[in-house]
């Protein structure tokens, strides 16, 4: 600051900081769609296509959209956006489920974490059936059930996140009648960890706290698709 600045001055600089670390973090989410789109390019170049990608903590849906579908024809690749009419009748490059709009945190107060947990899949391989919640708490805890009717979760501040499921029908020749295959995408983080950077003690055993968080969940979701084929 220049000495003895006005409320005005003080505010213009506040302003320029915060539009320069707006500026970053942009700066950084372009360089992340630019990794995946690469990613995706450089296996297809060496005969070996990923077929899923999944995504977690995407915390503005439209904007990771907006940069995959914008940049990927530089890149050699071709995306289209599954909520768009006709994406099911794609047959070439691949498409993208944004899946649930989940918020957690305190809903009164609005104080909530925005994030969706999308795929990418191969247009001609395979095309989506149903997503579907799995619950990591509560009576529910490890069954697939249906993702509300707004496609929204909402997720109480303190609880950990559902898995998110998504039922892929096969669109190969002869593959057809066979029963989905499901993914799982599920984001978990260690609380406190920027704190204590460096311990890998306390990081391991936030780890298997978080682990106990979402065990029975794939344990009970594991015997469910057993079950039902």
């Amino acid at each position: 600051f220049p000495p003895n600045p006005t409320s005005a001055e003080q505010q213009g600089y506040f302003d320029k900081a915060k539009k320069a670390g707006e500026m970053e973090g942009e700066g950084k989410k372009d360089a992340k769609i630019a990794a995946v789109l690469s990613a995706l390019r450089g296996a297809e170049e060496k005969g070996h296509p990923i077929d899923i990608a999944s995504f977690h903590e995407v915390n503005d849906m439209d904007a990771f959209a907006r940069g995959l579908l914008a940049n990927a024809a530089r890149h050699g690749v071709t995306i289209v956006d599954g909520s768009a009419p006709g994406s099911e009748n794609a047959t070439t490059g691949y498409v993208l489920h944004r899946g649930p709009w989940m918020r957690t945190g305190n809903q009164e107060a609005n104080r909530v974490q925005n994030e969706n947990y999308p795929i990418l899949v191969r247009a001609d391989k395979f095309a989506l059936q149903k997503t579907e919640q799995i619950p990591t708490h509560g009576e529910q805890r490890g069954t697939p059930i249906d993702v509300p009717g707004d496609n929204t979760i909402n997720t109480d501040a303190g609880l950990p996140r559902p898995l998110i499921l998504y039922a892929l029908k096969s669109k190969e020749p002869g593959k057809e009648g066979a029963p989905p295959l499901k993914v799982a995408v599920v984001h978990t983080k260690p609380g406190g960890s920027t704190k204590q950077k460096g311990k890998d003690d306390v990081v391991v055993k936030q780890r298997r706290d978080i682990w106990q968080q979402v065990e029975n969940a794939y344990k009970h979701a594991a015997q469910h698709a057993n079950d039902t084929g």
